[in-house]
């Protein structure tokens, strides 16, 4: 289990035969990989702690596999720029983390966008281009 250290009401668990379920505000809800509404209400994931999440949920767990693709797709795709720039420093992180990148080609689309501040559109381009 996963338990948010900045947003305290967020939880992250997965459960044989259901799979992964996210309870925030004491709601709890399954975790759809391919839904749109079932990724917005995991974007405060996001907001957690990168290497913390990396190390209890993607290494610890052997269970299926976190949609973290997905999730990561759906904020840098976001009109947000606060969601997308989260997501692009998660692929940042998990790239210093993993040295593997996720995300190559629609991050290429992304690291023009204006709305991502400068520093990371540069720190998105030299990972790119690696």
């Amino acid at each position: 289990m996963f338990k948010g250290t900045k947003n305290s009401n967020l939880a992250l668990r997965y459960e044989e035969f259901i799979g992964w379920i996210i309870s925030k505000d004491n709601k709890e809800f399954k975790i759809e990989k391919e839904q749109p509404s079932s990724l917005l209400i995991c974007l405060p994931i996001l907001e957690e702690d990168i290497e913390l999440f990396y190390f209890e949920i993607i290494l610890k767990t052997h269970v299926e596999e976190f949609p973290l693709r997905n999730l990561l797709l759906f904020a840098i795709q976001s009109d947000s720029t606060y969601w997308m720039s989260l997501g692009c420093k998660w692929v940042i992180e998990l790239y210093k983390l993993t040295k593997s990148l996720y995300l190559n080609e629609e991050l290429r689309k992304v690291v023009s966008d204006k709305r991502i501040e400068q520093k990371m559109r540069h720190e998105l381009r030299t990972i790119l281009t690696k």
